[in-house]
């Protein structure tokens, strides 16, 4: 499988070595470092980069990082029969409280 990461919070070293670690098959790489048309199958963002005209057509998913998927679903950029799914994380509702108040 190949992952693009869309969203600069997944740039990191620690973030990276996690993903590498915790799934040694897959093919990751970063947004920035891909060409327009580059084949991939997951994209993994919050929100689509500004200067991505369109998601190539090898793309099979979107995995959005957040609770919601409104900025997603709601961009002209995203085929009507893309699939959209979001993370899930026990922790994610205290999380989001937390930051709330």
């Amino acid at each position: 499988m190949r992952v693009v990461l869309a969203d600069p919070l997944a740039y990191s070293e620690a973030f990276d070595t996690a993903l590498r670690s915790a799934c040694p098959g897959v093919e990751f790489r970063r947004w920035t470092e891909c060409a327009p048309d580059t084949d991939y199958d997951l994209l993994v963002t919050w929100a689509f980069a500004p200067d991505m005209a369109k998601l190539p057509a090898s793309t099979r998913a979107v995995l959005c990082l957040g609770a919601g998927t409104d900025q997603l679903t709601s961009d002209p950029r995203l085929p009507d029969d893309m699939p959209v799914v979001r993370l899930r994380d026990p922790a994610q509702a205290q999380q989001i409280l937390d930051y709330a108040m």
